[in-house]
């Protein structure tokens, strides 16, 4: 068997065979790694966007429940103190029933604004919503159309690796 230049046998034969084999390997990795990111960004970012609202909505229930118990706890104390004031019973009285003292006479101004509550309490701040590049390419990735074009791309580039940057001994000589 004659040994043929350029091929395994003879490795010597072609001082640039180590080169073009890095430059395929390196030319593969970058056209399959494009792909593969492609494709985990189809595939991932969507169910990270998800769980990114619903983090966000569940921090603004408890920031309401929170507020919901300010609230509870504000009127437990207003009725704890209700049978020993009498000025905070009177305005309890006219501002929420409606009932006067006998012998008094109110003039209702119609421009002055609505009664105050009794209780207020102070809000407990909301978190701030969801953002950031990852997010925003989940979303865009929740596009059915996007979707499918990312898609399209991703086999594309995998197809275009293989084929550009496959070995010599794959490729049929004419």
């Amino acid at each position: 068997m004659a040994l043929q230049p350029g091929t395994k046998a003879d490795p010597n034969g072609n001082p640039h065979a180590l080169s073009a084999r890095l430059g395929r390997a390196v030319g593969f990795a970058t056209l399959a790694g494009m792909a593969l990111a492609t494709l985990a960004g189809v595939v991932l970012l969507p169910a990270r966007a998800q769980l990114a609202d619903a983090q966000y909505q569940r921090d603004c229930l408890a920031a309401m429940n929170a507020d919901a118990r300010a609230v509870i706890a504000a009127r437990q104390r207003l009725i704890d103190a209700l049978p020993t004031d009498s000025v905070l019973a009177m305005r309890l009285a006219r501002s929420q029933l409606e009932m006067l003292p006998a012998g008094e006479i109110v003039v209702v101004d119609p421009q002055r604004p609505a009664a105050e509550p009794l209780v207020s309490i102070d809000p407990t701040p909301r978190p701030d919503p969801p953002d950031g590049w990852l997010y925003r390419s989940g979303l865009k990735f929740q596009n059915p159309a996007f979707r499918r074009g990312s898609l399209l791309l991703a086999g594309g580039a995998m197809l275009t690796a293989m084929l550009l940057f496959a070995a010599p001994s794959f490729v049929r000589k004419r």
